[in-house]
């Protein structure tokens, strides 16, 4: 377990219990975010499994200061590198897409969990991993990926590590191996 350096426990301010709605869950996330001095810059609350929220850039150290603890070698990775920071919601019992991404990397946190984390280098869903609060993964360009919901809401902090400067990543750059909502 892991103690963020500015002690936030986010799921001690955040009812993630499963009784509650996709709209109530969303409303404490983002007076959370706000009550935190974040500013949202672009937010997808329709997504089937949760919802996002990526927030400005000029939020990203403060970001970085609160809810990850990056060793020495991916701070010397990412230095110089466009980042972008962003919180993922995911609904209990439901999952984001198989996917990869060709111009970035992501860095994760589990805020609120236990959520599952599956990985593989290539499209079979191969290591499964149940994270707990205050954990970390770091997912790899073209590493393949996907978030799961368990009993309860889940709530991760993300990093977008651009990896391409003269093509930075976007919400488009996902390449989806499957999906349980048909979207391709």
């Amino acid at each position: 377990m892991y103690n963020y350096p500015m002690s936030i426990n986010i799921a001690q301010q955040i009812n993630t219990q499963s009784l509650q709605s996709k709209e109530q869950i969303i409303g404490q996330l983002k007076l959370y975010i706000n009550n935190q001095g974040f500013e949202i810059a672009e937010e997808d609350i329709n997504k089937p499994w949760g919802a996002y929220f990526k927030l400005s850039r000029n939020n990203t150290d403060k970001f970085i200061q609160n809810y990850f603890n990056l060793d020495e070698k991916t701070k010397q990775e990412t230095k110089g590198l466009n980042l972008d920071p962003k919180f993922l919601l995911v609904a209990p019992q439901k999952k984001l897409s198989w996917q990869y991404h060709f111009n970035r990397s992501e860095i994760w946190t589990v805020l609120a969990g236990p959520v599952q984390v599956i990985t593989s280098d290539d499209d079979m869903e191969k290591n499964e991993k149940i994270m707990q609060t205050g954990e970390d993964i770091q997912i790899q360009t073209g590493e393949r990926h996907r978030l799961v919901g368990l009993d309860n809401w889940g709530i991760v902090a993300e990093i977008w590590v651009h990896t391409n400067k003269n093509k930075p990543s976007d919400e488009s750059d996902i390449i989806r191996v499957s999906d349980d909502f048909g979207r391709g």
